[in-house]
């Protein structure tokens, strides 16, 4: 029965295969670890870009700004508005006041 087991008829050398065998499978797994970080970060920096554009203060940032009413609704559209509405617009870099004195839709109608 021993001499049909390799495990038991050379017990060191079956240890020392299953070692080298753990080895080469640790520093696979490590590969693989690496490389899976490695892609992961990327994709995630790849994110953070793609967010980052689309973000309202980049967009502030550009040179747009964000007009909103006295009661806090964004300025979509130019009827929506009155003469002597105050309005409140935000830049990338502070905001100001200020109050509607004219109209002018695309239509040129009010």
């Amino acid at each position: 029965i021993v001499a049909e087991r390799p495990c038991l008829r050379l017990p060191l050398e079956f240890v020392q295969l299953a070692r080298q065998r753990l080895d080469e499978l640790e520093t696979t797994l490590d590969r693989f670890m690496q490389t899976s970080i490695q892609n992961r970060k990327h994709l995630l920096q790849k994110s953070a870009v793609s967010l980052n554009a689309l973000s309202p203060l980049a967009i502030l940032a550009r040179g747009y700004s964000v007009t909103t009413t006295s009661e806090g609704e964004v300025v979509r559209n130019a009827v929506e508005l009155a003469i002597d509405d105050r309005l409140e617009t935000r830049l990338a870099h502070g905001s100001f006041e200020s109050r509607v004195t004219a109209i002018h839709t695309m239509s040129g109608q009010k």
